[in-house]
């Protein structure tokens, strides 16, 4: 039934293949026509494409992200932002349904008040992870708009110094931190065709942080009781996100 499905909805690309079910069925070896059942797969997937407008995109990003550590009653709230370097494949089918895959990199800053040190302001690398699927209620040969629920994973390297001192203790500090945190958000993408497939995009995500853990390890060192290194981690939940997009693009019909 599933052969006779694919071969009504995709055509002679999975009539290509479908020929051999016969043999492999004739000589019962299930580990064949599990292999046929996936190339059976890959052909739809291929033949759903040619259905698709695709757009790729290379842009740049500014994450300005809110976050809230926890730890047994222990709270900071640090502020971030940076500028990430992006590509994002945007898959659209001929019904308006969107989906979007991206990766990026880039460099943050945080603002961080801690209790203890003051204001820390801890740098370094971001990575990020976006899927999401939507749709797009523009889907025309030279112009897309489309929305699109997303998670994605954001994964922070940072380190800061900071020091400390009052009237009878003084002492320096470096910390090493990883911040990972899962995201939930809406986006919204457009991209305009400027020749025949090349283009200009922008975008918006807007969107909270769901949950996620943070470690840090500080060496104290200059200190008047040589206090040694320290570990702690906690739970960053988030407020709202925000991060515009602006880019290139190219757009395949």
């Amino acid at each position: 039934i599933f052969l006779k499905i694919c071969v009504k909805r995709y055509g002679h690309m999975t009539q290509a293949v479908l020929k051999y079910n016969r043999v492999f069925t004739s000589r019962g070896n299930v580990m064949k026509k599990q292999l046929l059942l996936l190339l059976i797969a890959a052909c739809a997937l291929v033949s759903a494409w040619a259905d698709k407008t695709t757009v790729h995109s290379i842009h740049l990003s500014v994450p300005i992200e809110h976050q809230n550590w926890t730890d047994e009653g222990y709270s900071d709230n640090p502020d971030f932002w940076g500028i990430d370097a992006n590509w994002n494949m945007m898959s659209i089918r001929d019904s308006g349904f969107s989906f979007i895959i991206g990766l990026g990199a880039g460099a943050t800053k945080a603002d961080w008040n801690n209790d203890f040190y003051g204001d820390v302001d801890p740098s370094g690398a971001d990575f990020n992870f976006k899927l999401g699927i939507g749709y797009a209620p523009i889907h025309k040969e030279n112009m897309i708009f489309a929305l699109h629920g997303f998670w994605a994973l954001d994964m922070k390297l940072l380190s800061a110094s900071a020091s400390y001192y009052d009237a009878d203790t003084y002492c320096e500090s470096d910390f090493l931190m990883l911040d990972t945190v899962n995201i939930l958000g809406i986006d919204g993408v457009f991209a305009m065709k400027l020749s025949d497939s090349f283009g200009i995009m922008a975008g918006l995500d807007i969107s909270t942080n769901l949950f996620g853990i943070v470690f840090y390890d500080s060496d104290l060192h200059d200190s008047d009781d040589d206090g040694g290194n320290f570990w702690g981690f906690g739970v960053p939940f988030g407020k709202v996100n925000v991060t515009p997009r602006i880019g290139i693009c190219w757009i395949l019909n």
